[in-house]
């Protein structure tokens, strides 16, 4: 695959980028629903597996503390497999998306089976190391109050925030990933700030209109 040839690999302008995303979700939306749906689907039921009858002995807890630690357990269990999950399905849909656009005769299994055996376990680890720097960031610019701490978690958040094109698209390393995060995008960081932003808001307005949709039947019952 030429990743050249992929319209993200190009200089563009905000409009460019809001234009190109549309057309991408528009040409890939009804796969891109099912594997939401269906990794829904799959983390609720290993939600269910982990907190299994641990929510009906709550009301011991004041009687026996000792359960506490079954809880946390379970937390920390789950928060495990999430972390296993999510970061396989963020980094399937990247390359899923990539993959179809350019090469739309490769097989949707092929795309997953390259997606764990090529990229998945070397993402882990760069995901983790992400989320530690970004952690540590955010617990050193505790040093300069709370100001301090929101500009550590932007500068890196924003910095860090393409390693899974980065690592599918150029193939790189472990450190390598994220060294080149930080190269892209320090050269045009408030440019990138600033589209990063007018997104969320964007998603933000999408998701609450959305969600105003969905919940329009409860709407008597609330009132």
């Amino acid at each position: 695959m030429n990743y050249r040839d992929f319209p993200f690999y190009q200089k563009s302008t905000l409009e460019l980028i809001f234009n190109n995303t549309v057309e991408i979700y528009q040409k890939f939306f009804g796969w891109l629903f099912f594997y939401s749906f269906l990794f829904l689907l799959l983390m609720n039921a290993i939600a269910s597996h982990v907190f299994a009858d641990k929510f009906q002995d709550l009301q011991q807890l004041a009687e026996n503390p000792q359960q506490i630690a079954i809880f946390l357990k379970a937390f920390s269990l789950y928060f495990f497999y999430a972390w296993l999950g999510y970061s396989l399905y963020y980094l399937f849909i990247h390359y899923f998306i990539i993959a179809k656009y350019l090469a739309p005769e490769k097989s949707q299994g092929t795309i997953f089976a390259e997606t764990i055996t090529k990229y998945y376990l070397k993402y882990l680890v760069v995901i983790f190391l992400v989320f530690t720097m970004i952690m540590l960031g955010t617990m050193f610019g505790m040093l300069a109050l709370i100001i301090g701490s929101f500009i550590a978690a932007v500068f890196l958040g924003v910095s860090l925030f393409p390693v899974t094109p980065i690592l599918i698209v150029e193939d790189t390393g472990i450190w390598e990933t994220i060294k080149r995060s930080f190269v892209l995008v320090l050269k045009d960081f408030w440019q990138i700030l600033g589209f990063l932003i007018i997104f969320f808001l964007i998603y933000m307005l999408f998701s609450l209109i959305l969600g105003a949709i969905s919940m329009a039947p409860y709407a008597g019952g609330f009132f």
